[in-house]
């Protein structure tokens, strides 16, 4: 149930992130599709000259986005290596 509940409270926090900034609930539904792809998948001109440039590496990225999640949700933060003390 632990994931489920991650999963369920990151969902619920994002989404409302998006309703409370937007200015109209219409630009807020508008930013929530394009959260979700349903306005097409493109890389903004800048990010597209750097992906010609140096090439993209979906593995590599993949891996990285990996370790890194991993180090944000199994090791341990500064208070609990801190707490021992």
């Amino acid at each position: 149930m632990k994931p489920a509940g991650f999963v369920l409270t990151f969902v619920s926090v994002t989404a409302a992130m998006v309703f409370f900034r937007a200015q109209t609930v219409s630009s807020a539904l508008d930013l929530a599709k394009g959260v979700f792809g349903l306005n097409g998948v493109a890389l903004r001109h800048g990010a597209q000259a750097i992906a010609e440039t140096y090439g993209t590496d979906i593995q590599k990225t993949a891996m990285w986005i990996a370790i890194l999640l991993f180090i944000a949700l199994v090791c341990p933060n500064t208070l609990q290596i801190l707490a021992p003390l």
